[in-house]
Parts: C-alpha cells; sequence; structure tokens
C-alpha cells in the first residue's frame, strides 16, 4: 500500500511525523510539500528534526 501525505505547513509536518513513525516499513510513504509559507531553511529544520523523508517537490 501508498499512501500520499501532502503538507505545507509546521502544524501538519508535526502531525505527520508520528504517523510516518508508526506505519515504516509496513505501508509506503510519499511526502508532497505544497509550498504553503515556504522558506528553506525552515522546513529543512522541520524535516531534519522531525525525522520526515525527503519529500516530492510540487513544483516539479
Amino acid at each position: 500500500m501508498k499512501i500520499l501525505h501532502i503538507t505545507g505547513n509546521r502544524p501538519q509536518f508535526i502531525k505527520l511525523a508520528p504517523v510516518l513513525k508508526a506505519s515504516s516499513g509496513r505501508i509506503k510513504n510519499v511526502c508532497l510539500h505544497t509550498g504553503q509559507h515556504y522558506d528553506y531553511n525552515l522546513s529543512k529544520l522541520f524535516f531534519e528534526e522531525l525525522k520526515i523523508p525527503k519529500v516530492e517537490d510540487s513544483e516539479a
């Protein structure tokens, strides 16, 4: 099973982290960052600290 998680701001990243951790290994998780309120350094910090895997760029 594959699940697409669409996120775009801080509260969504914080909610996403435990979901990814709980489903790791059982479900293929794909994350899409919408770019809402996007700041590269801030997003990078959230993803590193919350251990969220690399996301797909919505403009790609």
